[in-house]
């Protein structure tokens, strides 16, 4: 399996998730089978992939992926037939067709918002306390089930967020603490996966077992763009060989960048865990050359019009690096 690592698929995306999807589509176009893997929790990401020509097929969300909804039919969660909210006890109001409200003897108790462009249906609901403000909120997903839970210090900063799967069963928590005046995670712990817990210290060292878990069911290649710096740290500590290669496209390599590359080929040079990165142009070469003390030339390999790549040339090239790791 090819996959192209990234961070999110957005409602608005940039040049470097448009890249990952036709380069995705042109892998698999080729009968090589590829996917986009994302990093960032995001309840909306099967509408925003919908809305850029993807299936679920075409990639894999660690959150989904331990939510067990990779490949999730959607439903239609409506405020109507909601199983939390007995209608014989509470009672149902609807100031506008965006949201709703639960009271109970005339004290509201929670606030529906509904999904965006979705009249009815379930987006979060705002559970209240005694003095009307929010102490809880549950999270429906774009395909109509409670996905995310995230609870409140008494000064409303983020406490705790639990991950549920479709079943409504536990299956990672996230706990927050006050860190430089702001709630901060601290501690993330995978619930019950294969029969065990697992705690980590950071979603870093998450996304690591997350990839090795993937790289345990088939030996992969993953291409990594212009923002993986966090990618990037999680592929250096998988405990499997792979072949990483990194795609560098800025017209203009800031300095940041050069800072970055010159610590991934130091470390790359000493473990070997990046096997090419592709450079848009001579000059970028030369520069990169020049900045660093590794002069054996394994890195300045480059495709000169790779700011211009037709379908034809990226397929090409991507052919040419995507050998897979037996």
């Amino acid at each position: 399996m090819i996959y192209s690592v990234g961070e999110n698929i957005y409602a608005f995306n940039s040049g470097i998730e448009f890249a990952q999807v036709q380069r995705t589509q042109a892998l698999n176009a080729a009968k090589m089978p590829a996917k986009i893997i994302t990093r960032q929790y995001n309840r909306f990401l099967a509408r925003n992939a919908a809305w850029m020509g993807l299936t679920s097929a075409d990639y894999i969300n660690m959150y989904d992926y331990f939510q067990k909804v990779t490949n999730f039919e959607p439903i239609e969660q409506s405020v109507r037939t909601l199983a939390s909210i007995p209608r014989e006890i509470y009672h149902v109001s609807y100031p506008d067709s965006n949201q709703a409200q639960i009271s109970e003897d005339g004290r509201r108790l929670a606030n529906i918002h509904m999904l965006p462009g979705k009249t009815g249906l379930v987006g979060n609901i705002e559970y209240l306390n005694n003095l009307g403000d929010v102490m809880m909120t549950a999270y429906y997903d774009w395909r109509g089930f409670r996905s995310m839970v995230e609870t409140y210090h008494p000064d409303g900063s983020v406490a705790s967020q639990t991950f549920y799967d479709p079943a409504g069963v536990q299956v990672l928590a996230v706990t927050f603490m006050p860190h430089n005046d702001e709630s901060q995670a601290t501690s993330w712990q995978l619930l019950n996966y294969h029969g065990k817990n697992y705690t980590f210290d950071s979603e870093n060292q998450l996304f690591t077992f997350f990839l090795n878990e993937l790289n345990d069911v088939v030996a992969s290649t993953f291409l990594i763009g212009p923002s993986w710096q966090r990618a990037y740290w999680g592929l250096i500590h998988l405990s499997a060989r792979l072949r990483i290669y990194m795609i560098a496209t800025y017209k203009n390599m800031p300095r940041g960048m050069i800072t970055l590359l010159k610590a991934v080929i130091k470390r790359s040079y000493n473990h070997g865990d990046v096997n090419l990165i592709l450079l848009p142009s001579p000059l970028h070469n030369k520069r990169l050359k020049s900045k660093t003390s590794f002069q054996n030339g394994w890195f300045a390999k480059y495709q000169p019009s790779l700011l211009r790549w037709s379908k034809t040339i990226r397929l090409r090239i991507l052919k040419r690096c995507s050998t897979l790791v037996a």
